[in-house]
């Protein structure tokens, strides 16, 4: 999507480049397993794939299974690029009837001892910079400075109000593309359409 999230922009000539290349290293160089079935993080810790894109939720059970062969590394740029992130958080209903306690447990869960309990663990990246820079965190793997690194330059995910809608769309022309049944140019000028059908209902 362009920067407001109002206009989608898979179809122009970056992004079929950018899928042309993804589909290319399944399909032409055949370095890369299809989409169908696959555990990316399975398949790499078991040995099968040499490298794969994800953030840091493997961790966690790379850890509990003693997986320490392995390191990680910014996403791969041509001209220019960035990474996306995404954040969770918790929140109090408006009709709440324990809103006061509820308030005391986001205070707990927020707390510097949680988080730091909560990176001890490799559960997720923490949102207190502190935590996210401590050796703690980022030991593992070696190069783990660049989770909260790479924060520098990201972007937060396009989430426009009817993001499950727009995703729908895109994860089905994607999947398409992946199963060889459509060519990226195809494919994403189908996604195209659809998608730019999709934001207008919520930009008027």
């Amino acid at each position: 999507m362009n920067d407001e999230w109002k206009k989608s922009n898979v179809a122009t000539p970056e992004s079929v480049e950018a899928m042309q290349f993804v589909y290319d290293l399944v399909y032409t160089h055949k370095v890369a397993p299809t989409i169908e079935g696959t555990d990316n993080a399975q398949l790499f810790s078991a040995g099968k794939v040499a490298m794969t894109g994800f953030g840091h939720w493997p961790i966690q059970s790379y850890i509990a299974n003693n997986f320490t062969d392995y390191d990680v590394q910014y996403w791969p740029r041509k001209k220019a690029g960035t990474s996306v992130f995404g954040v969770g958080g918790w929140g109090i209903p408006k009709a709440s009837k324990n809103a006061s306690m509820a308030w005391e447990v986001i205070k707990e869960l927020a707390s510097l001892e949680t988080m730091q309990a909560t990176a001890d663990a490799g559960v997720a990246i923490p949102a207190r910079r502190t935590v996210g820079e401590s050796p703690e965190f980022t030991s593992v793997p070696a190069n783990g400075k660049i989770f909260y690194g790479c924060l520098k330059d990201a972007k937060p995910v396009p989430s426009p109000s009817n993001f499950a809608e727009v995703e729908q769309i895109f994860m089905r022309h994607f999947t398409e593309m992946m199963s060889d049944n459509a060519t990226p140019q195809a494919a994403m000028a189908a996604a195209d359409t659809e998608l730019n059908e999709a934001l207008a209902k919520i930009s008027d």
